[in-house]
């Protein structure tokens, strides 16, 4: 029999005083706790020793939607995997100890979070909500109008006209500086007009462009940042867009095209003048935030029939016209 060396007959016995105090132990691949040795060895630890816990920095996050949000690992292993039980919602991805939480639509989904060697867990609930500034479509969805349409010219327009819930619908006229519908569109009921005055002074002067002003019908209903197009805009969207006559659910009108290949669709809404509707399913007529300042008594819009689409100064300003808003 070989005899041990003073230097390994030392080791040992440092070894069997080290061991003196604790019990070996080994658990299974199956989970249960032996002494040591033994087959299928999954850990082998000291008895009252364990693992680290498994602590994150959160267990709740608010985002809306289009942010992202991280999370830190504290303390574990080092080994971890994540998932989230509604991507539709939210997604997580894994670097290291960090998780980048990505927010896709509004709603709520759990990220669990498992160390993978302790096998404990930890969740993160994760609540989406929608972003303050409104998505920009290239054409319009289905429900919950107004949209925002991009037509790739810069303005973004909206879908359908004041007082209208679907693109095709005619909405309610406005007389130019005027911010309710009313059921008499002529110089008497004009409140910017007075008669006892001689030209130009019978005009009120409300300004030379009313967009995003007091008298501004796009921003008096819906609100900022809504607001009538001006001139310019008007100008721009003929002249960088494409349009042809066409009919949406029954309704004949203006589809314009942008560049990008975004398109609103604009009725034949026709004019108000007196108490009558006149060329509705013929004519289009939108009012600008601009007035004709050589002559006050109109103000510009657009105008469009079967045969094109053109700006016009024709419009007296007591007419009532539909009003399409933009921002």
């Amino acid at each position: 029999m070989k005899r041990l060396s003073l230097s390994a007959l030392t080791l040992l016995l440092t070894c069997l005083a080290a061991f003196s105090q604790r019990i070996m132990k080994v658990e299974k691949t199956d989970g249960t706790i032996v002494d040591y040795p033994v087959k299928d060895v999954k850990r082998v630890f000291f008895e009252g020793e364990e693992l680290a816990n498994l602590v994150i920095s959160t267990n709740s996050v608010s985002l809306k939607v289009g942010e992202t949000s991280t999370v830190e690992i504290t303390e574990g292993s080092n080994n971890y995997a994540i998932v989230s039980n509604k991507t539709s919602v939210a997604t997580a991805v894994l670097n290291g100890s960090t998780i980048t939480i990505n927010a896709i639509a509004a709603g709520t989904a759990i990220i669990t979070v498992t160390d993978t060697q302790s096998e404990q867990t930890a969740t993160i609930e994760v609540t989406v909500t929608t972003s303050d500034t409104p998505i920009a479509y290239t054409s319009c969805p289905d429900s919950n109008h107004p949209h925002m349409i991009d037509l790739g010219i810069g303005t973004l327009w909206s879908c359908c006209n004041v007082g209208a819930s679907a693109p095709e619908q005619y909405g309610n006229y406005y007389a130019w500086g005027e911010t309710q519908p009313k059921s008499v569109y002529n110089w008497d009921t004009y409140q910017y007009y007075n008669g006892s005055l001689s030209y130009p002074d019978c005009y009120v002067n409300i300004g030379s462009d009313i967009s995003g002003t007091q008298y501004d019908a796009a921003r008096a209903n819906w609100g900022a940042p809504w607001r009538m197009p001006t001139l310019a805009e008007i100008q721009t969207l003929l002249n960088r867009c494409t349009s042809v006559w066409t009919i949406v659910n029954g309704v004949y009108g203006r589809k314009f095209t942008g560049p990008n290949g975004g398109t609103i669709f604009l009725p034949a809404a026709g004019y108000r003048w007196v108490d009558e509707l006149g060329d509705a399913g013929s004519d289009g007529g939108y009012w600008s935030s601009s007035l004709l300042e050589s002559y006050p008594f109109n103000a510009f819009g657009l105008y469009f029939d079967s045969g094109g689409a053109y700006w016009s100064s024709d419009y007296y300003r007591g007419y009532g016209l539909s009003v399409r808003p933009v921002r």
